[in-house]
Order: structure tokens, then C-alpha cells, then sequence
């Protein structure tokens, strides 16, 4: 199995993107408590992470998207496909290496369309961006 996390690069960092810090008990000796979640808020914070990225971007983590994102964002799984879940009409299949398809119910003639296929979406801050550049959030 890949890795759950991966350390973000600059590009990545948006308001309302989320990561993860590593928290230390003492910052001599680097001895790590935990993992603390964090989301950017404003302009500023994103220069600041680009700013503290440069001196130890290994304190940085990201969760690769996985179906408990999905579903945090309201999707419910369906009951009889794996990976594949719903929101009103909108439906969202997760398919290898977070490539996913987003289909939705025509109701002129319910039929379902393809909005986009097999696009790659690396973590829960991107697929929000995407569900609201699409209107579904």
C-alpha cells in the first residue's frame, strides 16, 4: 500500500487548504508529539507556510484523498459498487492512484452525464475546489 501522506509543495497551498503539522514536545530535540490539523484561512498564512516549507518541509503532511474524505464532504457510499458514492444526484467514483469520475443525473431526460473522468485529485482541498467550481458544494 502507498503512503497515506505526502509532504505539499507551494503550488498546492489555497485558502481553505488543509494539512497537517508535526507538533514537538521540545523544539531542541525535534521529539514529536503528534500531528496537529490545520486549514489556511488567509493570504497570510499561505506566505507563511511557503516561508516555513523552505526551512523544514518535512514538518509538513497532507492526506492523500481517500473515501473518509469523500464521505466528510457529505457523499454517501453506495450499496452496491465499492468506491462509488452519492450526493443528491451527483454521483463520484474513486478509481486507482485518486484518479476519480464525477457523473451527474440529467433530469430533462435522467440520464446520466459525465461532468469529469479520470482526473487526478490528490487530496480532500482539491476535490472541495473542484465540487465548487462545478457547483455541486
Amino acid at each position: 500500500m502507498k503512503n497515506k501522506y505526502y509532504t505539499p509543495t507551494k503550488e498546492e497551498f489555497h485558502i481553505g487548504f488543509e494539512y497537517e503539522v508535526k507538533d514537538y514536545l521540545d523544539d531542541q530535540d525535534k521529539t514529536m508529539i503528534d500531528w496537529i490539523p490545520f486549514t489556511i484561512m488567509d493570504g497570510e498564512e499561505i506566505q507563511d507556510m511557503i516561508d516555513e516549507t523552505k526551512h523544514d518541509s518535512e514538518r509538513f503532511r497532507v492526506k492523500y484523498l481517500d473515501k473518509d474524505d469523500i464521505e466528510d464532504l457529505g457523499f454517501i457510499p453506495s450499496t452496491n459498487e465499492k468506491h462509488l458514492y452519492y450526493l443528491g444526484d451527483v454521483s463520484l467514483q474513486l478509481h486507482n492512484n485518486n484518479c476519480l469520475t464525477i457523473r451527474y443525473n440529467n433530469k430533462f431526460n435522467n440520464e446520466w452525464r459525465t461532468a469529469v473522468e479520470f482526473i487526478v485529485i490528490k487530496n480532500k482541498s482539491e476535490l472541495k475546489v473542484l465540487l465548487k467550481q462545478l457547483n455541486i458544494l
